[in-house]
């Protein structure tokens, strides 16, 4: 029997050599279920990582909807960023777990953990789907070891782990995505009717507009797969089978969400609305993060955070020779091109926008993760052992750095998260009187982890007009603040970089890094990725990415007493010429 490195060379066996096929087989079979296994531990593990504090904004907003909504079916939940089935899968968990444990079903906590199950639960039904993808497309034992690598690079997926700790709807649409390409397989294959194929594509595609609009996007694979099946089908039935699709698709849509439909020109204002804030025309906070930056550049920058240093890279080449091959006729690259195509279009889309939240890359994860294995496959079954010899070590080498790049990740949910901690040494510092200055549209530390002093807790104005009232409200908070607290990144990463706009926030920042506002750094709570003793550096990925799970946050203390006329001087002179250092704020 091979080593394992070799066998993705498939080297020919005699005919009767039954029993080392057999040993092969077994091994595929081993790998295949330690990866699933691996992988669903990751997805369930820790998904009470914020203590039920609901510390995740989208999360919050589809939970506190689906609250309101108590699922009474056809009414207007008064919120469509999400579909229905984005609000109702939550609420049957719910029901589910009260049964088994009473509770409010409708309780804002409960809701969440029920949504984290349903978010981890997708991804693992995609984890599980991914390598049976893989084995229908590369035919018979050509398709053992492709499967294996998929399932383990599914598995040890960081964007993939990430979203399945979040009850919000990317890994829904990803798993949508991988069975709409296993259908295409399956009807290139003809293992599936033209027919069946329609329904059944058209169904899902309606149940991902259920979760959310994104899903639209979507079509482009059974489009592809009908087009590749043109010449077998002919134009007028093959123009049936798409208005099957569509008929189906609309009636999923119904069905899981008849509210997109009764109150569309509210589902329309929030989708012109969502348009805006993608494209980055919406002056909304969360998106000046993208402001001076070059949007493609930078979204190309957060792919490795999602998947590792070398399945982006090694992705995108195995898909764009699976195009290729493809146009030669390889029966595999046909079978795989329309989810190679759909790939390749919705992230050249991503680059396109002027908002590319991490996030939206997430559709594309099976496709990268497709195109890693193909060109690994391609190079293993060159007739060059050299070339053999270059696809195990390429396989080898993704995947060691995707298991590294995972546990990385993994340290956040191997501890209590930051704000918690953050939140239980407040209470045992703070004291009651003390003035406490926080930042606004962040989480509001401390949380009630334990019983706190009756601190006084006041909001920077960091996003205000700036007005000469405002200057002097900074000197009045900063003077007479006992503690600051930092809570992530949000603004100390973003407003510094727009003084054009945000001219006294950005002195505020660079006079608090200097120590001319008698606040120093007193501790800090940091539990970002790392590896042993080193930490990854996290200075370029985008803030969803790190603030929602992992954020750094600091707390400040008064060192010296600072007049409210000083305050005002300082942030003047500093307003004129900020030189705040971004990624370094309060280090002594």
């Amino acid at each position: 029997m091979n080593p394992p490195g070799l066998l993705l060379r498939q080297p020919v066996r005699p005919a009767g050599d039954d029993r080392a096929d057999a040993a092969e087989r077994r091994l595929a079979a081993a790998c295949l279920l330690a990866a699933i296994a691996t992988g669903i531990w990751l997805r369930f593990w820790r998904l009470d990582w914020d203590g039920g504090f609901l510390l995740h904004p989208d999360e919050y907003n589809l939970i506190a909807a689906a609250a309101r909504w108590r699922f009474a079916w056809g009414t207007d939940p008064g919120f469509h960023a999400y579909g229905g089935l984005a609000l109702s899968l939550p609420i049957f968990v719910s029901y589910a777990l009260s049964l088994l444990s009473g509770g409010d079903p409708f309780a804002l906590q409960q809701l969440s953990h029920a949504a984290r199950i349903v978010s981890a639960a997708q991804s693992s039904l995609a984890l599980a789907c991914l390598p049976l993808l893989a084995s229908r497309a590369w035919p018979g034992r050509a398709g053992r070891w492709p499967a294996v690598v998929v399932a383990w690079l599914a598995a040890l997926d960081v964007g993939l782990v990430q979203a399945a700790h979040f009850g919000t709807t990317e890994s829904g649409l990803v798993l949508v995505v991988v069975l709409l390409a296993l259908l295409a397989v399956l009807l290139h294959r003809d293992r599936i009717g033209p027919w069946s194929f329609a329904a059944a594509s058209g169904a899902l595609i309606g149940l991902g507009f259920g979760l959310k609009a994104t899903a639209a996007a979507f079509t482009i694979i059974p489009a592809v797969a009908g087009l590749l099946a043109l010449g077998r089908l002919g134009l007028l039935r093959l123009g049936a089978v798409a208005l099957l699709g569509a008929v189906a698709g609309l009636a999923a849509l119904g069905i899981v969400s008849p509210h997109t439909f009764r109150f569309g020109a509210a589902f329309l204002s929030t989708m012109r609305f969502e348009a805006d804030v993608a494209a980055g025309r919406a002056d909304v906070f969360w998106t000046l993060q993208f402001r001076s930056k070059p949007p493609a550049v930078f979204a190309i920058a957060q792919l490795p955070w999602l998947h590792g240093p070398l399945v982006p890279g090694v992705g995108l080449a195995g898909l764009l020779a699976l195009v290729v091959r493809a146009c030669q006729r390889h029966e595999t690259a046909l079978a795989l091109l329309p989810l190679a195509v759909f790939t390749l279009v919705f992230d050249a889309f991503v680059l396109t926008l002027g908002a590319p939240f991490v996030r939206y890359w997430l559709p594309g994860a099976a496709g990268l993760l497709i195109g890693v294995a193909w060109i690994v496959t391609d190079l293993a079954r060159s007739r060059t052992r050299a070339s053999g010899r270059i696809a195990g070590a390429m396989a080898g080498l993704v995947l060691m750095l995707s298991v590294a790049w995972c546990y990385a990740f993994t340290a956040i949910y191997r501890a209590e998260d930051v704000r918690l901690q953050a939140s239980r040494w407040l209470a045992a510092h703070l004291a009651d009187g003390d003035r406490v200055l926080i930042e606004p549209h962040d989480v509001g530390l401390p949380l009630r982890v334990a019983p706190l002093p009756a601190a006084k807790i006041e909001v920077l104005p960091l996003l205000e007009p700036e007005t000469a009232a405002g200057l002097d409200e900074y000197g009045r908070l900063l003077s007479g603040a006992d503690r600051l607290i930092v809570a992530s990144r949000r603004h100390s990463s973003v407003l510094p970089r727009l003084p054009g706009r945000f001219g006294i926030a950005c002195a505020y920042y660079s006079a608090l890094q200097s120590g001319e506002l008698g606040l120093v750094e007193e501790v800090r709570f940091d539990n970002g990725p790392r590896l042993g003793d080193w930490r990854v550096p996290r200075g370029i990925s985008e803030e969803t990415f790190e603030v929602f799970d992992h954020p750094a946050v600091i707390v400040f203390r008064r060192a010296r007493p600072v007049t409210r006329q000083a305050v005002v001087d300082v942030l003047a002179r500093h307003r004129t010429g900020c030189r705040y250092r971004a990624g370094v704020l309060g280090r002594r």
